[in-house]
């Protein structure tokens, strides 16, 4: 895995070191959180009128629109890749649907400010209300 995805599983495991026994604890319950479905079933209709919208989508790429349906079902998601390749773009959809699907809290971070910055321009474009969150000379106007 990259750099970030191993900084978030660190993270994750700060309350159980890897010696002690609830590591493996730890292990089960990331990936619990990352394919237990966040939907209840009344609001897994809406998912699916969500998910054909996001595979109409003419502007994301084919993997985009894979890896955002993936996400519907999910309450953890990691977008990465290398520089270009769409990771704003996709986690803005990833966010802008999560919020069509009235799931709350959601909370994106990025490596960069500018990062953060281009995801609360991209939901605000999209209509999402968008709480930006940093030091303040850091957060692009």
């Amino acid at each position: 895995p990259g750099a970030s995805c191993r900084r978030v599983c660190v993270s994750l495991r700060v309350a159980a070191p890897p010696q002690s026994p609830d590591a493996e604890a730890s292990k089960l319950a990331l990936g619990r959180l990352a394919a237990e479905d966040p939907l209840p079933l009344e609001r897994r209709e809406a998912r699916e009128r969500v998910a054909a919208q996001v595979r109409r989508n003419e502007s994301l790429s084919e993997s985009q629109q894979e890896a955002v349906c993936a996400a519907l079902s999910r309450r953890l998601t990691i977008v990465q890749g290398p520089p270009g390749t769409g990771k704003t773009t996709t986690a803005v959809q990833i966010l802008a649907s999560w919020a069509a699907l009235e799931l709350r809290p959601l909370l994106a971070t990025a490596e960069c400010n500018v990062a953060v910055d281009n995801i609360a321009e991209g939901l605000d474009a999209a209509g999402v209300r968008v709480v930006r969150v940093g030091r303040p000379e850091k957060v692009h106007e």
